[in-house]
């Protein structure tokens, strides 16, 4: 898990729309900033938007923004075609086992 605090953490900026589908993904609409929490596997990232709501999101629909100074910037093409979305991963939360 990320130790910085939440306004420390990478923020990323949506490329493309992306329709969450499963209780666990976060909606993204184009242009949106949301603070990267962890790397899911391959093709999903988590993160925060600024309402709060916590998700998961392809790694591709995203970009990291980067702080030069007062400016920031990002390497996207503006011209490109939405990615294929990837296969949903199954994520699977500990939950404490009692021995009674």
């Amino acid at each position: 898990m990320d130790e910085r605090l939440p306004e420390e953490r990478m923020k990323l900026i949506a490329l493309f729309p992306f329709f969450a589908r499963n209780r666990n993904e976060l909606s993204l609409k184009k242009g949106e900033i949301v603070r990267y929490r962890r790397s899911i596997d391959a093709n999903w990232l988590e993160g925060v938007n600024n309402r709060g709501e916590i998700g998961i999101f392809p790694k591709t629909y995203v970009q990291e923004i980067r702080d030069s100074g007062n400016k920031l910037t990002t390497d996207f093409d503006i011209d490109s075609s939405t990615p294929d979305r990837p296969k949903t991963p199954k994520i699977f939360t500990s939950m404490p086992r009692f021995d009674f």
